[in-house]
């Protein structure tokens, strides 16, 4: 008996998070889209720049069964179609096929959260970072490792590089996962004149298939983690800016 072809058999896997900061003026702008997440350190307190999107989540679940999508609960863990364990990406295609819908409808959309925070002189710097540092340390817990590295004098480049250190699983086996996943973090020092306005990390673990891309600059930063199936990330820059 022939079998139909899968209609989304040819479209793209890979898919990524996104969070992006961008200061205009005393403000400061933060978009973000899956479970890549800002933090602000104001007078040594954690300020969150951003809400992960998780399938549990009632604005995230509604949208994603309205489409036509289901839950599954794996391991405690609430799954996409039984798969991705975020509700927004860029990318993912086969999540976004249904031609009746908007693209912010789909049963993952790329539609970004935005945030304006007026940036005080109590804000000393801000993070941004994918899941894997997250899975690893608490909003606070981050500020104050930062911040604490940043009181030795060290540079913003190498307090994140010591992060993303500090969270990296010693036994992967014992861990069970936790500190395992790539890694990838941006630090915005504010008030360091003598420090580069914009410094970044990354960890790659082992031979996964996932990657992660950083824009920066004086006034705006990204990051993106990306599972890239197997391809390049050369391959895949083309693909980040559709939805």
């Amino acid at each position: 008996m022939d079998e139909s072809p899968d209609p989304d058999e040819g479209l793209v896997q890979a898919g990524c998070t996104a969070v992006v900061a961008v200061k205009q003026g005393s403000d400061l702008y933060v978009a973000n889209a899956g479970d890549s997440r800002g933090v602000l350190c104001r007078a040594g307190k954690a300020v969150a720049l951003s809400e992960d999107h998780k399938p549990a989540q009632e604005v995230e679940r509604s949208r994603i069964i309205a489409a036509g999508g289901f839950l599954s609960e794996i391991g405690g863990v609430t799954r996409v179609n039984g798969n991705l364990n975020l509700s927004r990406a860029i990318g993912d295609l086969k999540y976004k096929s249904n031609v009746e819908l908007e693209a912010k409808d789909q049963i993952i959309t790329a539609q970004p959260d935005i945030m304006k925070v007026p940036l005080t002189p109590e804000d000393r710097f801000f993070v941004l970072a994918c899941d894997g540092v997250w899975d690893v340390m608490s909003n606070q817990d981050v500020v104050d490792f930062i911040g604490s590295k940043l009181d030795l004098g060290m540079s913003a480049s190498a307090a994140a590089c010591a992060l993303l250190d500090a969270c990296l699983a010693h036994d992967p086996k014992e861990a069970r996962g936790v500190g395992c996943d790539n890694m990838t973090a941006v630090v915005q020092a504010n008030q360091m004149p003598s420090s580069p306005p914009c410094c970044m990390a990354s960890r790659v673990i082992g031979h996964t298939a996932s990657t992660h891309a950083m824009l920066v600059s004086s006034d705006h930063a990204c990051i993106a983690g990306c599972r890239m199936m197997g391809a390049s990330l050369q391959a895949a820059h083309g693909r980040l800016s559709g939805a």
